[in-house]
């Protein structure tokens, strides 16, 4: 069950601004530091709205082509502990950038528990005082009586100890610090820059708090994310000073979205502010809004006046926003919600403040009233149906040492209420036994679904068995069957790859194991794995004796898995293929490959997909076919053809071409005192690394220690028996020969 999570402590306005090709009435308005156009974009920028409660709105979580992310606020305690299950969800292992945007300390009282949790290479705040450490007790003299103990205080934590918190916390991450300041440029990669408008005042200290308390206007940092010819405003809490400064300046406020949080719906999107932005839809956290008695009503008619189409975290969950950064198939962004609006669970509660029972919210009192201690409830009741595990989370339990998030359960929990479906794992066994019985051979002593696979041990024909296992998996080759919906070959992949390694020793397989991880498990993409295991299987003689299927919620991406193998073999002692024997004078011959193989497809994605802005359904005439099918090409076994030649002894060494390439893979069968020279154009290159090189501008020896090259298995033997091994491998090219040497690989 994909967990629906909820907003910040300090609601984030995000405001999209689309420039005009040319950028003619931006570059006319900006200011003199907004005035260079951003770098080309290459690939895909990600912008999550990250729904972490209905009280005190959204953080905002922004990933960059290159895999640099930020992150824009964490809010409330307990909140942090939402965002970093988000920031699991999307594999985000370090924080490039946190900017903890809102002043208030009993607003940040999140930002320790992700520094706490996650690493961070910077920290940008409104400007905190590092300097002055939270007290420390007084010593006791010697002699004297230590202190009384005092009278044990309430649970209830006051609003100004999250400021030392996020201090100690700050202090011990060891993460770069920054304060916020205007102009400042932050480069994410990939054509992606946030650029600081306008930082907001410094956090308010004890003192402040004290006199001022939670009404103390304060006013977040303003960020402006670029990337081609799209831009995102992005401003925090935005009270009237904040609207006032970005009017007040030149510049161009012009967006086709604005994320509104609560107190924008009181003071920064005024009748002005939104002639100026003229959004064409908007991200809403308003659910707040009549807690607080901030009226949400004008703002969403203002909305409307303008043809704005609305999207709401409180009805709909997370709200992703995808762009490449220009027009791609008539749009420049795409915006994704967790499901559709089909009402206003919020009509007719204007002005209900703090009365959580009639909004449907439960309070605990954990920072004193209400409107602190009301930290994440979906509002449940008011959409008229039974809370389930996910609606109710607990903040006071940070306070006692416990859980901050843990569950108030309403009704029994399940496991597919965590989104494990046990009926549907049974359905995909059932499918998989069919499947891995038409591997079965004599040899087999158990059926799938045992605790453990069982075969017959006993080699007659070998004087020594030796066992030979091998594990691997296929890379990112599978992105390309996410895109393309096809996943039956990825399963003969996986065999062939394996076969291929302990065929290298001269041995021949005996049965493979393959583990499947995946978040959401679909019988039929299971099924369709498994058909290509057993498939592969079946062409190298080889029973499929058993495997794991795990289905783990939150881990992987909805329709995204991962698939491990795991083979042993068999080879006489007496027949083992090791290169102890190769000397001077060999001759190194090649199997030819059909394409990529396994290996190289992070470096092939990024340049066809991003830099390249094609499709896997794009047709390449050079290619004679789409990406998607020249990248999918099979991983060839090359047992059949060596196979025969196994038991000849005249076959001294192997190398199977993955990655590395020819120049990182020979090395490793080479005795010492030999190296390899390898002849250019002794073979065909196949014309998907020719297009590549080419477009990529790519240097041969980047491509030689990458890419196969059209070479998926290199064998050495004495050069007197290379022609009839030629013979007997068919389509096998003489590239090379042995020289002496440091067991390197050169190209000549």
């Amino acid at each position: 069950m994909k967990r629906s999570t909820r907003g910040c402590g300090c609601a984030i306005a995000v405001l999209v601004l689309l420039l005009a090709a040319g950028g003619g009435a931006f570059w006319k308005w900006g200011l003199p530091w907004l005035r260079t156009r951003p770098p080309k974009p290459s690939g895909e920028l990600q912008v999550h709205v990250l729904d972490v409660g209905p009280i005190e709105g959204d953080s905002v979580l922004i990933i960059s082509p290159t895999g640099k992310s930020v992150l824009i606020d964490a809010g409330d305690a307990g909140k942090g502990r939402v965002i970093l299950d988000a920031l699991k969800r999307y594999k985000i292992e370090k924080l490039d950038y946190f900017i903890a945007s809102h002043p208030h300390p009993d607003h940040i009282g999140g930002a320790d528990e992700v520094m706490n949790g996650i690493k961070v290479g910077t920290v940008i705040d409104n400007g905190v005082d590092l300097s002055t450490p939270a007290p420390s007790p007084a010593p006791v003299k010697k002699g004297s009586k230590p202190a009384p103990t005092p009278a044990k205080k309430s649970k209830t934590k006051s609003v100004n100890s999250f400021f030392d918190e996020y201090r100690e916390a700050l202090e011990k991450s060891g993460a770069q610090y920054e304060k916020a300041v205007a102009g400042k440029k932050y480069d994410l990669g990939g054509g992606a820059i946030v650029t600081v408008l306008a930082p907001s005042e410094p956090f308010f200290t004890k003192e402040q708090m004290k006199a001022g308390g939670n009404d103390t206007n304060a006013n977040s940092i303003v960020l402006r994310l670029d990337y081609g010819d799209f831009s995102m405003l992005l401003m925090g809490d935005a009270e009237e000073q904040t609207e006032a400064r970005l009017l007040g300046k030149d510049l161009n406020l012009a967006a086709k979205v604005i994320k509104i949080a609560h107190h924008g719906s009181k003071y920064a999107t005024s009748e002005n502010f939104l002639k100026r932005v003229q959004p064409e839809a908007a991200i809403l956290s308003d659910g707040e809004w009549n807690r607080y008695g901030h009226p949400a009503q004008p703002v969403l008619d203002r909305l409307k006046a303008m043809n704005a189409k609305v999207f709401r975290t409180d009805l709909q969950g997370e709200i992703s926003l995808t762009t490449r950064g220009k027009l791609d198939s008539g749009k420049l962004f795409d915006i994704k919600t967790a499901k559709e609006a089909k009402e206003d669970v919020w009509a007719g509660r204007e002005g209900q403040k703090d009365d959580a029972s009639r909004s449907g919210f439960i309070a605990y009192g954990d920072f004193g009233p209400p409107r602190a201690g009301i930290l994440a409830r979906k509002a449940c009741a008011a959409r008229s149906r039974e809370c389930d595990s996910n609606d109710v989370f607990r903040a006071d339990a940070l306070n006692a040492g416990r859980d901050a998030r843990a569950p108030i359960m309403t009704k029994p929990a399940t496991y597919a209420d965590a989104g494990v479906d046990i009926d549907a794992a049974n359905r995909a066994t059932e499918k998989i036994k069919e499947l891995a019985r038409t591997t079965f051979n004599a040899r087999t002593l158990s059926d799938i679904g045992s605790f453990g696979g069982m075969f017959d041990g006993a080699f007659p024909d070998m004087r020594q068995p030796v066992l030979v296992a091998s594990a691997d998996g296929v890379g990112t080759k599978l992105k390309i069957a996410f895109a393309t919906g096809i996943h039956n070959t990825i399963g003969r992949d996986l065999v062939n790859h394996c076969v291929n390694d302990i065929l290298v020793q001269g041995a021949r397989p005996l049965f493979f194991l393959d583990y499947i991880a995946t978040g959401r498990l679909s019988p039929e993409i299971i099924t369709s794995i498994i058909e290509g295991v057993t498939t592969g299987c079946r062409e190298n003689g080889c029973v499929l004796l058993g495997g794991e299927t795990a289905e783990m919620p939150g881990f992987y991406a909805d329709g995204e898995y991962d698939v491990a193998g795991f083979i042993v073999g068999t080879v006489d002692r007496e027949k083992i293929i090791d290169g102890r024997a190769i000397q001077t004078g060999d001759v190194v011959l090649g199997l030819p490959s059909v394409g990529l193989h396994t290996n190289g497809y992070s470096l092939a994605r990024k340049l066809f997909f991003e830099t390249l802005d094609y499709k896997p359904e794009t047709f390449v005439d050079e290619l004679g076919q789409t990406v998607g099918e020249a990248l999918l090409q099979m991983h060839l076994s090359y047992l059949n053809t060596l196979g025969p030649l196994l038991d000849s002894g005249k076959i001294k060494g192997l190398a199977h071409i993955t990655g590395g390439g020819l120049l990182e893979n020979i090395p490793r069968i080479l005795p010492e005192g030999t190296s390899v020279e390898i002849k250019r154009g002794s073979w065909p290159v196949l014309p998907i690394f020719k297009l590549m090189q080419r477009l990529g501008n790519i240097d041969e020896s980047e491509m030689f220690r990458v890419f196969n090259m059209g070479i998926g298995m290199v064998l050495i033997c004495a050069a007197d028996d290379g022609p009839a091994i030629q013979r007997a491998a068919n389509s096998c090219y003489p590239i090379g020969h042995v020289t002496g040497g440091s067991k390197t690989v050169s190209l000549t």
